[in-house]
Parts: structure tokens; sequence; C-alpha cells
């Protein structure tokens, strides 16, 4: 009998208790959430990380090269010297947006008589396109003849071929240069020898291609 009671209570010794066991369900189920964050973590970590990656990888556009204006309004005087450049409101030309720019300006259109060339000029982060006149004894304005021209200016960037265009509106202001042609070119006038002095016998009038008097 002390024999059974003895197994008995050994027995009943080795049996877990409950509140043993319900701890240690617990800890396996925090130890489990805790794994799943921490992988939780890193996955969001790998994720931003690549996300910049990517961001980084993605080209940046350089700003476009193109002039201040589609157009632009110029005057010169007909007859001017050779050399004599064109006077404009604005500046004309082209912002320098990267500092490796090399840019060229050329006249394509608009000047059949060559009279006009394009010169560029740079100041700072802006290159100047400026026009003048070529001069010589066949390139002479002559406002009588065509009183404007309609330049399109091309600008090319040496180093990448990169080209861009507008447009110059060039008028041609006018001088007295022409003499005065009378109409008709030969008058005949009959008067009675008592007529007074300083009295008005006849009129004559004369023109002129020139604007004004």
């Amino acid at each position: 009998g002390r024999k059974g009671e003895r197994c008995g209570r050994h027995r009943a010794g080795l049996a877990p208790a409950p509140q043993a066991a319900s701890r240690r369900e617990g800890f396996f189920v925090i130890a489990a959430m805790g794994r799943y964050l921490t992988m939780l973590l890193l996955l969001m970590l790998l994720v931003q990380h690549f996300g910049n990656c990517e961001g980084n990888q993605r080209p940046h556009h350089a700003p476009s090269m193109q002039f201040t204006q589609l157009q632009y309004n110029a005057t010169v005087y007909e007859n001017s010297a050779a050399k004599t450049y064109v006077g404009h409101p604005v500046k004309m030309g082209i912002y320098i947006t990267n500092p490796l720019w090399d840019l060229r300006y050329k006249i394509i259109s608009g000047d059949s008589e060559n009279l006009f060339k394009a010169e560029e000029y740079v100041l700072g982060n802006f290159c100047f396109l400026r026009i003048r006149t070529k001069g010589g004894n066949t390139a002479i304005l002559n406002r009588e003849v065509k009183d404007h021209y309609m330049l399109t200016v091309k600008a090319v960037e040496k180093n990448t071929n990169a080209e861009t265009r507008t447009k110059v509106r060039i008028q041609v202001l006018d001088t007295n240069d022409l003499r005065p042609l009378f109409s008709p070119t030969s008058y005949s006038v009959s008067l009675p020898e008592n007529t007074a002095i300083r009295t008005s016998i006849a009129r004559v009038s004369a023109t002129d291609a020139d604007i004004g008097t």
C-alpha cells in the first residue's frame, strides 16, 4: 500500500502545473511576435533603400536651350555703314543654364541679299544675340526698295549639336537721302507786263520717296 502511495505521489509530482504551462505558451507567442515584427521592420527598410536607389538613378533632365522670345523687333537706318548693330528694346539671346554650353548664332533665312550677320557675345550667364550690317558696295540698306526684313536665326550648341531658333524682324528706318522730283518737269507761265511785284504767278510741286518733309 505504501509503494502505491509513493508512486502515486511521484507521478503527481511529474505532472506540470497549469500556471507554468500557460507562462511557457505566452513566452512562445511573444517570441514569435518579436520575430515577426523584426522581419517586418527589415522588409520596410529594404523597400525604403531600394526606393531611394531607384530615385537616385532617375535621369535629371537639363534645362532646355531656348531664346528668351520667339520673335524680336529691331531697327536700323537705311544707308548704315558696315558693322552697324541693329537697335532693339529688349535683350536678345539665350540664358546659359549649363556652364559647358558653347553657343553659336547664324542667320539661316530671310537675308537673301546677304546684308546682315549674327554674332554671339557672352556676358555672365547670358549669350547675347547681336545683328549687324555687313556693308560694302553691294550690301546697302535702301528703305525705298525694302523697308523690313524677317530673319530666322539658329542657335547651335557645339558640344551636343542641340539647336533652337528665333525670328528677328528688322525695320529699316528712313533717312532724307533722295532728291525731290518735280512734276511736271517743265512749266510755262504767261503774265501781263503790268503785273505787280511779289505777285504769285504759278505753283510747282515736287515729291520724293522719303518719309516726312
